[in-house]
């Protein structure tokens, strides 16, 4: 058990009782700040299971803060993972606390999350009704995604219902708990999704259809999604054609049948497995396995045995530590290891899926050689943040078919315009000489009544996002932006002219020198400095 492990470690004179422990522990919780709420559950560590559930009760009853009584929720259930005997009762609180209004929807999205980690049959009820019952969007997607990892086909009436969902989180999380079930019966549900959802929506459907390769008509269908305008369509429906060629279980397909279902995203799964140029096993009942890679094996039996000892000690706490902390320190530190031992690391922890969307960040530095695995969280992951980092992560692998689409369509779509700039940044550092990069962000460039405008975006965000279009636009280095940036030059807005100013710098064209002459009388000071740089930069390279 790992808490006989953890009291063993704790020995000397210094170790404290449990009873001083819960009560150093109940001081912290009445000092009421968040940072002495996390210190108190970093304690519940220290002692043996009994008094640790005690203890995780009574923190989840006293925190006044939502992320910390979060946190306590999965905790709770990852107690119970490793406490079957404490299963039942976990799951009760859960359920409690997943049905009740009175708590944050964080609390309530942790629940949904702590219940589809424990796979009880018996919370399909809460969760099921939950979902019909739930008014905010977030739970009921970790709802869906729980229903997904619980594997078990009675969700599937509800997964059917979500898919008539107006919001496309929703359905793209239905689509994937689907795929994750695999019950053939669904298929026509799927099918009848071709060609009526949006771009990122269409890539899920594409990857969730690639659980039924079996199927001539599912074939047929993904071979004319190969074939789609959408290249992120086409890519995902030649990811799923080529997993039916390397991998079918004629019994398993003819049956419908799943006796376990992996807690990671299938799809996200079965790339990582590629990238490491394993060869999948024969039956998807072994895909639940713990994967042996040949690089990874091959890199750690290269290490001190120190080294693996401390490779080891990281893995375990990226996979079952208590707390948010712990888990993103251990990818932090995860770091230092060589390219197959950390996207090992990922894909035995299941971290591309963990509850905590700080953990889902970190870990993204982990696979940052694997464009595709992180396309897919760019366009999947529901926190703005993790999709933010995503697009950092695709910047370190450089200009790759996978990494510039993925960016595009980003950049286009997505609701939130903190992952639109962090887009713009990604196709200005990768897309240099990228037409398709120049054309959807001078598409970007434009004013309603005066006034930057994004499509589904205010106009404060809209400013943001075309201003680092903007600049973009200069490392992109086509000219033909030249008059748009013309026309931007006279925007009302300094900060539109300032970036106008530094990206006119980029494009060596006579054209450019003279929008710079008039910048340079510009009423703000700064403006005027960043256009007198520019100037003298185009001048010195000569190429005007």
């Amino acid at each position: 058990m790992v808490h006989s492990v953890r009291m063993e470690e704790a020995t000397g004179e210094d170790q404290k009782s449990e009873e001083e422990i819960i009560e150093e522990a109940m001081g912290l919780m009445e000092m009421g700040t968040a940072e002495s709420e996390r210190k108190a559950l970093t304690l519940t560590r220290s002692i043996s299971p009994t008094k640790e559930l005690e203890l995780l009760m009574l923190i989840m009853d006293k925190s006044e803060n939502e992320i910390v009584e979060a946190t306590a929720t999965v905790m709770l259930a990852q107690f119970a993972r490793k406490n079957p005997e404490s299963t039942d009762k976990c799951v009760k609180i859960l359920c409690d606390r997943l049905s009740s209004n009175e708590y944050d929807l964080g609390i309530r999205s942790a629940a949904a999350t702590g219940l589809g980690e424990l796979k009880h049959e018996g919370s399909f009820e809460a969760l099921r009704r939950a979902f019909y019952e739930e008014t905010e969007w977030a739970v009921q997607y970790a709802v869906l995604a729980a229903l997904g990892n619980l594997g078990d086909t009675k969700a599937l009436p509800l997964l059917i219902d979500a898919l008539g969902s107006n919001i496309s989180m929703l359905v793209q999380r239905s689509i994937n708990s689907i795929g994750e079930l695999r019950d053939p019966s669904a298929i026509p549900h799927l099918l009848h999704l071709v060609g009526k959802v949006d771009v990122v929506v269409e890539q899920s459907l594409a990857q969730a259809l690639g659980s039924f390769t079996s199927y001539p008509k599912v074939v047929t269908v993904l071979r004319e999604m190969a074939n789609s305008e959408n290249p992120l369509t086409c890519f995902a429906a030649e990811e799923a054609l080529q997993s039916a060629e390397v991998v079918q279980d004629p019994d398993e397909a003819q049956n419908g049948t799943n006796n376990e279902t992996p807690s990671m995203n299938y799809t996200i799964r079965e790339l990582l497995e590629r990238s490491f140029e394993q060869a999948h096993p024969p039956s998807r009942a072994d895909r639940t396995l713990p994967l042996i890679h040949k690089e990874a094996e091959a890199e750690f039996q290269r290490m001190s045995p120190a080294r693996q000892a401390a490779y080891k000690a990281l893995c375990e706490h990226l996979k079952d530590g208590t707390i948010e902390d712990e888990r993103a320190i251990a990818a932090i530190r995860l770091r230092s290891f060589p390219r197959g031992l950390k996207e090992e690391a990922v894909n035995q922890a299941g971290a591309l899926n963990d509850p905590s969307q700080r953990v889902r960040a970190s870990v993204l530095n982990l696979v940052s050689h694997n464009p595709t695995v992180l396309a897919s969280v760019l366009l999947g992951d529901p926190d703005q943040n993790v999709r933010s980092s995503a697009c950092s992560a695709l910047v370190e692998c450089g200009e790759m078919e996978a990494s510039v689409l993925a960016t595009i369509v980003a950049f286009q779509n997505d609701t939130h315009w903190i992952v639109r700039v962090s887009a713009a940044i990604a196709l200005g550092s990768y897309a240099v000489n990228d037409k398709r990069a120049y054309d959807v962000l001078a598409a970007s460039l434009c004013l309603k009544d005066g006034v930057p405008f994004a499509e589904g975006l205010r106009p404060p965000d809209a400013l943001a996002v075309q201003c680092h279009a903007i600049t973009s636009l200069g490392f992109v280095g086509n000219a033909e932006a030249i008059p748009l940036l013309d026309m931007m030059s006279r925007s009302s807005e300094v900060k539109v002219r300032l970036r106008t100013a530094a990206a006119l710098g980029f494009l060596a064209d006579s054209q450019s020198l003279v929008i710079l002459s008039r910048l340079v009388e510009d009423d703000d000071g700064e403006v005027v400095e960043t256009a007198i740089a520019s100037r003298a930069r185009l001048l010195e390279e000569g190429g005007c």
